[in-house]
């Protein structure tokens, strides 16, 4: 058996060795803590990498539309027509470069818009369609579209467009440098001829949605008998009106709803009771005279419950 001194040294030693453990212990905790700190920074700053790349992204990422290539003219009957072809912004390449069999598909996707008013008689230009004191000119335009390839119920039909709303406003002068300048002259003389610039905005309806158009021109000169002019077409797409939707909603019991729990729990409870107390309940005493009244039958009010449960499910 060990003395008290064997004892003493043996628990000394003990406890020397589980404080070391509990040394060595706390130390790999620690650095554990510090990799894990340097591993969340590391993750974090991936993060906003991804993040900042995300909203990069989206910011550049290319918006694809539909754009309308094609002039303004008067007609032989003095209405502004507005008529050319249509492609995809992604699709957009001059005709000459485009192979033949894309180049007829092309040729095939037209648009034109005619206004509603007539010019005949009256002075009109292109080069300033706005109204006195250049203030901005709204017209109504009809017209159509036939559609691409891509079309799935029928390829190249003709979409009819009414009451497109048309109007032209004054923009800013646009700086164009003149292409009639040499190389030597624009060294010498780099100052550009300033235009007019007209501001083509529009809206209307067709059966694929509401659409916005915008567009612009540089007026040149009065003589011109058309004025050629580009718009891009966006569909407005409505978006879900579920989005402040909460969940706890479908918990929330409405006014009627209540009511009717209340009323349910009332006639369950009338259905315990016999005719004499229902008359106590509803008439007041029971006399000759209250028997004579028709009693409210509990079957009935049941029956107009499931009525408006069903008005309800059916969304009314």
């Amino acid at each position: 058996m060990a003395s008290e001194e064997e004892r003493a040294k043996i628990l000394a030693e003990y406890m020397a060795a589980a404080d070391k453990d509990d040394g060595d212990d706390e130390e790999a905790e620690f650095q554990d803590f510090d990799d894990e700190d340097d591993a969340n920074s590391f993750d974090d700053s991936d993060s906003d990498d991804d993040g900042g790349n995300h909203a990069s992204n989206g910011k550049h990422k290319d918006e694809n539309y539909a754009v309308l290539d094609g002039s303004l003219s008067l007609n032989d009957e003095g209405r502004l027509v507005f008529s050319g072809l249509w492609c995809m912004k992604k699709d957009l390449k001059p005709t000459s470069a485009l192979p033949d069999d894309a180049s007829k598909e092309k040729k095939k996707t037209k648009f034109k818009l005619k206004s509603k008013q007539s010019f005949t008689g009256k002075k009109f230009s292109l080069a300033n369609p706005l109204l006195a004191d250049n203030k901005p000119r709204t017209m109504i335009f009809d017209g159509f579209f036939t559609t691409d390839k891509t079309d799935t119920v029928q390829p190249h039909r003709k979409i009819k467009e009414k009451d497109v709303e048309i109007t032209f406003s004054q923009g800013v002068k646009m700086r164009k440098a003149s292409c009639d300048l040499g190389s030597e002259d624009k060294n010498k003389n780099s100052s550009s001829t300033e235009g007019d610039c007209i501001v083509v905005k529009g809206k209307g309806t067709n059966e694929f949605g509401s659409f916005v158009l915008e567009g612009l021109y540089e007026t040149v000169s009065d003589s011109k008998q058309s004025q050629h002019l580009t718009c891009s077409k966006r569909y407005k797409f409505v978006g879900s009106t579920n989005d402040d939707y909460d969940s706890e909603d479908d918990y929330e019991i409405s006014g009627d709803e209540a009511a009717d729990l209340s009323e349910l729990v009332g006639l369950a409870d009338d259905a315990e009771l016999s005719v004499e107390e229902l008359r106590k309940k509803y008439y007041g005493g029971g006399g000759a005279d209250d028997s004579k009244e028709e009693v409210k039958s509990p079957a009935a009010k049941k029956a107009k419950i499931i009525d408006d449960d069903d008005d309800d499910d059916c969304g009314f």
